[in-house]
């Protein structure tokens, strides 16, 4: 029976060694990895969750103040301009954190809210130009179709970051009046109108 003791020389002892301590290294290594990647996850996951929740609350603000408008306008109208105010354009939206770090947001939710202002330009730009042949009721009543559209798809943006990172919803009608019921009423209103423009536009089937 060969002597397995004598057979094991200094030198097998020491790339044993050699061997058990790279091993070692690695494995500490590879924890030293993970756990620093589950830190930086778990960061990048709270500065999403507060950007999320400022986010939402300044989408939320210009969907309150698009349903002013509305109630201003409609105010205005029924009293003869003897109360509430005549709005002719949408509300200004609050400017997004300057320190907003917009890689940590989902990448979705990080394009719908940054588009919105484009959104908002656009609609800007309409309602002006409407100066040039309407007279203040009919823009008013155009400024009322945008607050309606904009102002339902800000509302929508700020309920779907909540969502996404878990964060407690936000019901105005507690607290005030249906904002979402006044916002979708006129949101829908608009909707139907330019289908039905765009229905009356459409050449019709030849026989």
């Amino acid at each position: 029976m060969p002597d397995i003791a004598g057979a094991f020389t200094w030198g097998d002892v020491l790339k044993l060694a050699l061997t058990t301590g790279i091993v070692t290294s690695a494995m500490s290594l590879g924890v030293g990895w993970l756990q620093e990647s589950r830190r930086e996850k778990a960061k990048t996951e709270r500065d999403a969750r507060y950007l999320a929740l400022r986010l939402a609350v300044i989408f939320e603000k210009f969907a309150i103040y698009c349903a002013d408008v509305i109630y201003d306008n409609g105010l205005a109208d029924t009293s003869g301009g003897h109360a509430g105010t005549q709005h002719t354009r949408l509300p200004d939206l609050e400017g997004f954190p300057d320190d907003a770090d917009w890689k940590a947001l989902d990448g979705t939710l990080a394009g719908r809210a940054l588009t919105f202002r484009v959104e908002l330009l656009l609609s800007g730009k309409m309602l002006a130009e409407l100066w040039v042949f309407s007279d203040p009721d009919e823009i008013a009543v155009e400024c009322n179709e945008q607050a309606g559209l904009h102002g339902m798809r800000a509302w929508e943006i700020a309920h779907d970051l909540r969502a996404r990172y878990l964060l407690s919803p936000f019901d105005p009608a507690k607290l005030a009046y249906d904002v979402t019921g006044t916002l979708r009423t006129h949101r829908d209103a608009a909707l139907a109108r330019r289908r039905g423009e765009r229905d009356a536009n459409r050449c019709p089937r030849s026989e």
